[in-house]
């Protein structure tokens, strides 16, 4: 990563947990056609 990367960091809060890995790969594509977001660092949490 470089200082000319758009990045995001995010807590997920999903009661069930995160469904599988299709839906981080999926989820980052959306990030990153929808914003631009080329690197993103995801954490999925239950809240528990």
């Amino acid at each position: 990563m470089s200082t000319t990367e758009t990045a995001l960091t995010v807590h997920l809060v999903m009661p069930t947990g995160c469904p599988n890995d299709g839906f981080l790969t999926q989820l980052c594509s959306e990030l990153h056609n929808l914003f631009a977001i080329d690197h993103g660092t995801i954490q999925v949490e239950t809240g528990e």
